[in-house]
C-alpha cells in the first residue's frame, strides 16, 4: 500500500505543477540468475561498414582454346600447367593486382595486363609453365595494401582462388652420396 500512496502523492504534486512526475519503476527483469543487469553504455556512432566481398563476374584459367571456370569455394580447381588466367570484377578498381603464388606464398613471375573501365579486367600469363601436380593460389589483392579500392573509395577484401596443376610432380633430383675421407 505505501507504493500506491506515494504514486498518488506524486501524481497530485505533478498536477499542481510542483514537480515533474518520475517514470514508474520498471519491473525487475534481472538476469537469468536474478542478478541485476547493468544499463548499456552509449556506444557512440556506429562503426563504418568493413570491406565488402569483390563482385567477381568471371575467373577462369585458359589453356589453348579451352577455358576452365575457377571456383572460390570448395577445393582447388584443376588447371593445365600451361594456363594463363583471367579475372573480371563488376567494379572500377583503382589499386588492384592479379598474381599467382606458389605453395610457399612466393610470387610466380608472370606478365599481366589490366583494363579498367566501368568494370575491371585482369589477365596474367606465367613466364614459365607451372609445375605439374603442384598447388598454387591465384590472388587479386590491393597493389598498395591488402584491401582493394574502387573509384568511389569503397574497400573490398582480396579474392583468392586455390589451384592445382594437372599431372604428376617431377621426381626430386637424386641425392648425392657422401663419400668418406680417403685414407692415404
Amino acid at each position: 500500500m505505501p507504493r500506491i500512496a506515494s504514486a498518488l502523492l506524486a501524481a497530485a504534486l505533478a498536477a499542481a505543477g510542483c514537480v515533474t512526475p518520475a517514470p514508474p519503476d520498471a519491473p525487475d527483469a534481472g538476469g537469468p540468475d536474478g542478478a541485476a543487469i547493468a544499463p548499456a553504455e552509449d556506444a557512440g556512432p556506429p562503426a563504418p561498414p568493413g570491406p565488402a566481398a569483390l563482385p567477381i563476374s568471371l575467373a577462369e584459367a585458359l589453356a589453348g582454346d579451352a577455358g576452365v571456370s575457377i571456383q572460390r569455394d570448395g577445393g582447388a580447381t584443376l588447371v593445365d600447367p600451361a594456363s594463363s588466367f583471367r579475372v573480371e570484377v563488376a567494379a572500377r578498381l583503382v589499386d588492384a593486382r592479379l598474381s599467382v603464388l606458389d605453395a610457399q606464398e612466393a610470387v610466380v613471375p608472370a606478365d599481366g595486363t589490366a583494363e579498367v573501365a566501368s568494370s575491371s579486367r585482369y589477365a596474367l600469363t606465367p613466364v614459365a609453365r607451372l609445375r605439374p601436380g603442384s598447388g598454387y593460389t591465384l590472388r587479386l589483392d590491393g597493389a598498395l595494401g591488402r584491401e582493394i579500392h574502387d573509384a568511389e573509395g569503397r574497400a573490398f577484401l582480396p579474392a583468392s582462388f586455390p589451384l592445382r596443376t594437372a599431372g604428376d610432380p617431377p621426381a626430386p633430383p637424386p641425392t648425392r652420396k657422401k663419400r668418406g675421407k680417403r685414407r692415404r
